[in-house]
């Protein structure tokens, strides 16, 4: 989790988003050590996105395109960062995920794993632009649009709220970068 003070202009954790710090910290508050915790969250969320990767290629390209979109997630040059501890695979299982629930017309959940994505990274909300464009593609409702915006709203929201209360940043995120 974030268990460094903050300092203006000095190493921080804040440029990460919460998810992947809190399920590292969960994991290490039951003696998980930090390396098995973080990277065995990173495998186990890049398989999570590999199979939603090949599921929805399946549903798209057919299955010998299916068969082959795993192995090329992995062997590609970014497929490095998916089984190192960063929170990419987590964004990416949530994307991959969340754009077969618009598909499936399951909206809240869509937006609920797009909250997920948010949660990742600080372009999480990318996610969201993704699968409303998706929604847009089936001429969804505007409150089919509402269920899968309200989610990445509220975690946004919360988290620049705990942010402003811990550092008296809300975008700390962005400005402790420059650290």
């Amino acid at each position: 989790w974030y268990d460094r003070p903050y300092v203006p202009g000095g190493f921080s954790e804040y440029p990460f988003f919460p998810l992947f710090p809190a399920a590292g910290g969960a994991l290490m508050q039951l003696g998980v050590p930090s390396t098995v915790a973080l990277a065995g969250l990173s495998w186990a969320a890049a398989l999570i996105a590999l199979a939603g990767a090949r599921l929805l290629a399946l549903r798209h390209l057919g299955p010998r395109t299916s068969d082959l979109v795993p192995w090329v997630m992995s062997l590609a040059p970014g497929g490095l960062t998916l089984v190192l501890g960063y929170s990419d695979a987590f964004y990416l299982a949530a994307l991959i995920w969340a754009i077969l629930a618009v598909e499936r017309r399951h909206w809240w959940l869509a937006g609920v794993l797009a909250a997920c994505a948010t949660a990742s990274r600080p372009n999480g909300l990318i996610a969201v632009c993704v699968i409303l464009a998706v929604a847009w593609s089936m001429r969804a409702s505007i409150r089919q649009f509402t269920a899968l915006v309200v989610p990445s709203v509220i975690v946004g929201l919360a988290w620049m709220v705990y942010l402003n209360d811990t550092t008296g940043d809300p975008l700390v995120f962005w400005s402790s970068k420059a650290g």
